[in-house]
C-alpha cells in the first residue's frame, strides 16, 4: 500500500518503434488505468526494447508521445527524448505539451545543466545551505559553485510564510528525503 501522502509515478515506453508495435491507444488506456488506482504522474519514454526498432533521433522526439498521453488522459506528465537545451525544454512546458522534463545524458554531459538553463533564461535556483561551501571547481570535474550564493541564502530567509508552509509540506511528502536531492 502505496502513502496517500507521497506522489507516485510511473514510466511507460509509449512506443517500441516497430511496425504493428504496441500502439499510443493502448498505452492512453494503461495510463488511465494507472490513473484510476491512484498513480500521480506519467513519465513518458520509448522504444530500446525491440532489436527491429526504426528511431529517427530527432530533438524532443519523444515529446508527441507525451502530449497524446497528457491530452487523453489528463495525468500530469513529464517529457523525455533529447531534450538537451533550456529554451527547449521551457517551450515544452510553457506550450503545454508537458508538465516536466526528464533529463539523463544532458547532465552526464553537463553537471551545471541547470544553473547554466536557468542563466540562459533569466531565472534563479535555489541552492541548498549544505552545498554552499563546496568550492569549485571540484576535483577538476569542473564542477563549479552558482553564481550569488549568498543573495540567494538572503531571499530563502526571508521567505513568505506560505512559502515557508510549501517548504514543510514538501519535506514531509518526500520523507525528509529532499534534503538529499541534487539540482
Amino acid at each position: 500500500m502505496w502513502p496517500t501522502d507521497k506522489a507516485l509515478g510511473v514510466r511507460v515506453s509509449a512506443t517500441d518503434y516497430i511496425p504493428h508495435g504496441l500502439p499510443i491507444e493502448d498505452v492512453c488506456d494503461f495510463v488511465a488505468a494507472v490513473r484510476d488506482l491512484g498513480c500521480d504522474f506519467v513519465d513518458v519514454s520509448g522504444g530500446g526494447v525491440a532489436a527491429a526498432q526504426q528511431i529517427a533521433l530527432t530533438p524532443g522526439y519523444q515529446v508527441d508521445y507525451a502530449t497524446a498521453i497528457k491530452k487523453t488522459v489528463g495525468l500530469p506528465t513529464f517529457a523525455v527524448g533529447l531534450i538537451t537545451n533550456p529554451t527547449q525544454a521551457n517551450e515544452i512546458i510553457t506550450s503545454g505539451r508537458a508538465d516536466g522534463i526528464a533529463l539523463a545524458r544532458a547532465f552526464l554531459r553537463n553537471p551545471r545543466w541547470v544553473w547554466d538553463a536557468a542563466e540562459e533564461l533569466g531565472a534563479e535556483v535555489f541552492c541548498p545551505p549544505r552545498c554552499a561551501p563546496a568550492p569549485g571547481p571540484v576535483a577538476g570535474l569542473g564542477v563549479c559553485e552558482p553564481p550569488s550564493l549568498t543573495s540567494r541564502f538572503d531571499r530563502h530567509s526571508a521567505l513568505r510564510p506560505t512559502d515557508k508552509r510549501f517548504l514543510r509540506k514538501f519535506m514531509r511528502r518526500s520523507g525528509g528525503r529532499a534534503s538529499r536531492l541534487r539540482i
